[in-house]
């Protein structure tokens, strides 16, 4: 089945913003524009501060001068990269995350205390506990991703000629399974 952000853009034919834009009022569009733009600007800064966080482990220099490092040369590859080069680099840094599997094999684990950890959390109301529970959420769930995600349906579906500017989804689709209907 599919994300209802998904949906929003395959049946409206428009992005999420374009959406709140058509059925509520301008206050509606704004606040959830000034939700998007705050929960993005401390989501980057927590990607910021991790990388960050990193590479003063592996290099001993203080995490302040690599966070607006980062910052900086993100920002540059941006403005002046083309965005074919910098995915093919990111598909190739997604590698890095075998390093997740491999460590658990390196630090020796007691298997059955893993499989039972997994299986049955122990859920603690620590300030420790509930910090690390809301940054999982804030890693797996990002904001942008419902706008970007509906948008992007609304693209590919105009990509392969299924949609359409300026004819919403759901008329094409009527208009298709017409045509589909008369086929014998």
């Amino acid at each position: 089945m599919e994300p209802t952000k998904t949906r929003i853009g395959l049946v409206s034919g428009r992005g999420l913003a374009s959406v709140l834009r058509h059925y509520y009022s301008r206050r509606v569009l704004w606040f959830a524009c000034l939700l998007l733009l705050t929960a993005n600007t401390v989501n980057i800064a927590a990607d910021l501060g991790g990388m960050a966080a990193v590479a003063e482990l592996m290099t001993g220099v203080p995490s302040l001068i690599f966070t607006p490092l980062f910052a900086g040369v993100i920002l540059l590859l941006l403005v002046f990269s083309s965005y074919r080069p910098l995915v093919q680099v990111f598909k190739w840094l997604t590698l890095a995350l075998f390093a997740y599997v491999i460590t658990a094999f390196l630090v020796h684990p007691d298997w059955t205390k893993v499989m039972r950890a997994t299986f049955s959390p122990r859920v603690s109301f620590t300030s420790d506990y509930l910090m690390t529970f809301i940054a999982i959420l804030g890693t797996t769930i990002s904001p942008y991703l419902f706008f970007w995600q509906a948008a992007e349906e609304v693209e590919e579906e105009k990509k392969i000629g299924k949609m359409t500017v300026g004819r919403s989804a759901k008329a094409q689709r009527v208009n298709n399974c017409a045509r589909c209907s008369r086929i014998p």
